[in-house]
């Protein structure tokens, strides 16, 4: 019987619909593209902090070399990217 790896991932300001997941070899990659939702042109705005980037992004994660990639189911809750692999 074959162990599941869950890679856990917050991932805030998409949806599970513009997510790319995929896995090449023993990697596993998380596409995306943070869209600024926001209508105040970019030289009018005054941030004290940003924790949240806009535009795309992309995420790789080598899996242990005893991990059999012949499986993966990915969901999404409250921002929270849950993917299992087997």
């Amino acid at each position: 019987m074959k162990k599941e790896v869950v890679v856990r991932s917050a991932i805030a300001g998409v949806t599970a619909e513009e997510l790319n997941i995929s896995l090449e070899q023993d990697i596993l990659i998380i596409k995306g593209e943070r869209k600024d939702k926001e209508e105040v042109p970019k030289d009018k705005r005054n941030y004290f902090i940003q924790e949240c980037y806009f535009g795309p992004f992309e995420k790789e994660i080598i899996l242990p070399k005893e991990v059999e990639t012949t499986e993966i189911k990915a969901k999404m809750k409250k921002q929270l990217q849950k993917i299992g692999i087997k």
